[in-house]
């Protein structure tokens, strides 16, 4: 399985905030820079860090005061060379509970 996870945000913190948290997952990361603000992240095949990525986007947007729906992710997934699936992504609801 390949999967990529594209963070589209003309927000530089926000494209920081998550730049820096896949980094810490140990995700390959692309791009970023202005002025598209797309941030390209390789998934690796094992575990949560798709769920943890989503996650943090959102928890990123709102620490930089954007709107959820600012955020686009776009989600690619190839299993085989056959066929190439694309999701996107924004964020609905954020809630927050201790």
């Amino acid at each position: 399985m390949n999967a990529t996870l594209i963070v589209l945000s003309q927000n530089e913190t926000v494209i920081h905030y998550i730049r820096d948290f896949a980094r810490g997952l140990g995700c390959a990361v692309f791009g970023g820079q202005p002025p598209d603000g797309e941030l390209r992240i390789e998934l690796p095949e094992t575990g949560d860090v798709l769920v943890e990525l989503l996650d943090y986007v959102a928890l990123a947007a709102t620490r930089a005061g954007v709107d959820l729906n600012e955020p686009l992710c776009r989600l690619m997934y190839r299993r085989d060379a056959s066929a190439q699936v694309t999701l996107g992504l924004r964020c609905v609801e954020l809630t927050v509970e201790r």
